[in-house]
């Protein structure tokens, strides 16, 4: 029998199976790359199989860097048969970067410069408009880090009438903007200010270092990692760098590393915990002074982040006057701050409270 070279002849020797000339040798032998024959068996050996899978894999692959450097390419990408490592490359890169070959890789990457020029479409007179761009991909790679302008600062004067209470004093008054999750990382001191968000892709933390020059006297660092609750964005050197430029505090959703240090710095810092696993400089994308969440708390850009060793809360920055007037209004009450002698001298806390009336208003024996 005669056995065809290459992956059907690998093919025939494995199933034993008689192979049929292929009625348009020249049409197959284009498509396939092989002999122009076809097996009359539709079991596909392992190697036919891989061989395959390769070419798909690598189809896609070249689609895929054609659509992100507009260079049309041939039917089977880079990888056509007979193409040399020399012509992979160059049909992989832009007319502009076969003139500097070596700057190609970092000056023309998506990531690093805006493509250019309007879409194309593949029909005839697609050269008159230019190269071709991903439609994503100008909205993916525009602005991969962004610092928004800080917003209005609440009064001084807020600030300090929260002080004079706490969170848990909150806690009677409402159930919204208590942040779940977080503990302190170190014996915490009650803090108030201003939220400077930063908001991260899991293990860059290239914004979180931008914005340590960003800090205002007064802010908390407030840190989302996407997710990540396995990695530190925050230890012990950025914490003393925030201190040392005004922050009253840090929260994150993710960990914190080098508790030891931030223990003896001094600064309160909220997180999931402690871990060794930090984050890095990726230079993959971030964004300052945007809407965060920090367990299950959505948190604008200057919201008022308030918290001591109970936790920590959330208040909207157009809400913290009249917040911080009525636990002011709280604090100063008689009947609250009387409480306790008032029970001791014989009067039921539920009758004070008005929880006695839910049971029929009298003592129970």
């Amino acid at each position: 029998m005669d056995v065809p070279l290459g992956i059907e002849g690998a093919w025939a020797r494995d199933h034993r199976t008689p192979w049929v000339p292929d009625p348009h040798p020249s049409v197959t032998r284009n498509l396939r790359g092989g002999c122009g024959r076809v097996p009359t068996s539709p079991v596909m050996s392992h190697a036919r199989a891989r061989h395959a899978f390769c070419t798909i894999t690598k189809t896609i692959v070249s689609v895929h860097q054609a659509f992100h450097t507009g260079q049309e390419l041939h039917p089977f990408g880079a990888w056509a048969p007979g193409a040399t490592r020399q012509t992979r490359r160059a049909a992989l890169l832009t007319e502009a970067n076969r003139r500097t070959p070596h700057a190609a890789t970092v000056d023309d990457h998506p990531r690093h410069a805006l493509p250019t020029g309007r879409p194309r479409c593949r029909g005839s007179f697609g050269h008159l408009l230019g190269p071709r761009v991903h439609p994503m991909t100008a909205l993916r790679v525009a602005v991969p880090f962004r610092a928004e302008p800080s917003p209005p600062r609440v009064d001084a004067a807020v600030l300090e009438r929260l002080m004079t209470s706490s969170p848990a004093m909150l806690g009677h008054v409402t159930d919204f903007g208590f942040v779940r999750g977080l503990v302190p990382i170190a014996p915490i001191r009650p803090f108030a200010g201003p939220a400077l968000t930063v908001l991260i892709p899991h293990a860059d933390s290239t914004a979180v270092h931008h914005a340590m020059s960003l800090i205002r006297p007064g802010d908390v660092v407030v840190i989302d990692q996407s997710g990540d609750d396995h990695r530190s964005s925050f230890g012990g050197t950025l914490a003393a760098i925030a201190a040392d430029a005004g922050a009253v505090a840090a929260i994150s959703n993710g960990r914190t590393n080098d508790v030891r240090e931030i223990a003896e710095l001094g600064l309160p810092v909220f997180s999931r915990g402690a871990t060794p696993l930090t984050t890095r400089i990726h230079g993959l994308e971030g964004r300052i002074n945007v809407p965060v969440a920090i367990g299950g708390v959505v948190i604008m850009p200057g919201d008022v982040v308030f918290g001591d060793e109970d936790g920590v809360c959330v208040i909207p920055r157009a809400e913290a006057a009249d917040v911080s007037e009525r636990l002011a209004e709280m604090e100063a009450d008689p009947v609250t701050r009387s409480l306790r002698s008032t029970v001791a001298a014989g009067t039921p806390l539920g009758r004070i409270t008005g929880a006695e009336r839910h049971f029929g208003g009298g003592r129970h024996e």
